[in-house]
């Protein structure tokens, strides 16, 4: 039984592969084994050629009037997307080219770039305030939004995930606010003045080493997220142990509002 269930298994998969059109399959049978490799591929099928690509003259991501993603250009965008996060970013450029290649291969076509504002660890250098950058940390994310770029895949980029406030940047109490400053970061305004002052270099005066694009000029970057697990909902069991003076601060927008 054994042997006769394994023939059939066999009978399947070469079915399988031939049903594919030819381009599916890569003329080398890649490596599905996580043992034998760091990067394997998902699947025998090259599903990256199914996969909705864009490329520069499709323009910028917008919606239309039913709320549907569209490019500039009409075509309806739709997204399979995967999270690359933290140190998973910050790797030499030979293995970012794999690992573009792979999430390629699998058919994602929207790549999220998470907790790169980590000090010390991400792009930012930390210690005196939390707006220098660590340029060679950048330019790993650069070649990242550079390479996602010439594959066809789309980036969502995250601004404030866990940048760490510190005294150099003119904010009250600022290291007792914890990574992301969180929930302070939805309410007070020098710390909204901070996160402005953040995007303004990363995503405006910053420019990409590769490209020579600034991200809000590059249709690559599709999607910007202000905050990431954030709010005051979210976050409501600290209302009770925020510190001053956000507290007096918030209690007093609270009351303005009623």
């Amino acid at each position: 039984m054994t042997v006769r269930n394994n023939l059939a298994r066999a009978a399947v998969l070469i079915g399988l592969v031939a049903l594919c059109p030819r381009w599916a399959v890569a003329a080398a049978p890649p490596i599905l084994d996580p043992t034998r490799a760091e990067f394997p591929d998902s699947s025998l099928v090259d599903f990256g050629r199914l996969a909705p690509r864009h490329s520069p003259d499709m323009g910028f991501l917008s919606t239309d009037d039913d709320g549907h993603f569209r490019w500039e250009n009409g075509e309806r965008a739709r997204f399979w997307g995967i999270n690359v996060a933290s140190a998973s970013v910050f790797q030499p450029q030979e293995r970012i080219d794999v690992c573009v290649e792979r999430i390629r291969r699998a058919g994602f076509n929207l790549v999220r770039l998470h907790e790169v504002d980590n000090t010390g660890t991400g792009i930012l250098v930390g210690g005196k305030d939390s707006l220098t950058f660590d340029h060679s940390q950048l330019r790993l994310l650069d070649y990242w939004i550079y390479r996602c770029g010439q594959a066809g895949l789309s980036v969502y980029l995250d601004l404030l995930d866990y940048r760490g406030f510190v005294a150099g940047d003119g904010i009250p109490g600022a290291e007792q606010l914890g990574r992301g400053a969180k929930p302070y970061a939805v309410f007070d305004d020098q710390l909204a003045e901070q996160q402005m002052r953040y995007a303004q270099a990363l995503l405006r005066d910053h420019r990409n080493e590769f490209t020579g694009r600034c991200y809000a000029d590059d249709s690559t970057v599709a999607l910007v997220e202000i905050f990431d697990e954030n709010g005051l909902l979210i976050k409501r069991g600290s209302w009770n142990q925020l510190i001053e003076p956000y507290r007096t601060r918030l209690r007093k927008r609270w009351n303005e509002f009623l």
